[in-house]
């Protein structure tokens, strides 16, 4: 099977403590940056911070398997393409009115003027 990183770090066997060899800080930074990347639609990540991942990922590509590169890059093409069309498309946001529950109130903020039956749409 192939792993994820050029070079196999483990050397002890499954369930031993004794023999592991860490990788190094950059090598383990790099597989959270690549994973969060794969995995970005579990995440509620910044742009910002899925472009920094990429960059970070893409300075060490070397140390990853050429075909997992490519789906760290692909994801990263897929998670660049939904921030900018999350940050095109509205949503809807529903106002309530005067008599709502005061405690739904003071959790919604920003909502604007209460008006029954009616949606405010913030961008």
């Amino acid at each position: 099977t192939s792993t994820s990183t050029s070079t196999n770090y483990s050397s002890a066997s499954a369930g031993s403590t004794k023999g592991i060899v860490l990788p190094p800080f950059e090598i383990r930074l790099l597989l959270v940056c690549a994973q969060l990347l794969i995995y970005y639609q579990r995440f509620d990540l910044p742009k910002d911070t899925i472009r920094a991942c990429y960059e970070y990922c893409k300075e060490f590509k070397d140390e990853l398997e050429p075909t997992y590169w490519k789906k760290v890059s692909l994801e990263f093409v897929k998670a660049m393409r939904e921030v900018a069309v999350a940050v095109v498309v509205p949503v809807a946001v529903p106002v309530i009115n005067e008599e709502c529950d005061k405690n739904l109130v003071s959790e919604i903020s920003g909502v604007g003027d209460c008006n029954e039956n009616k949606l405010k749409v913030d961008i």
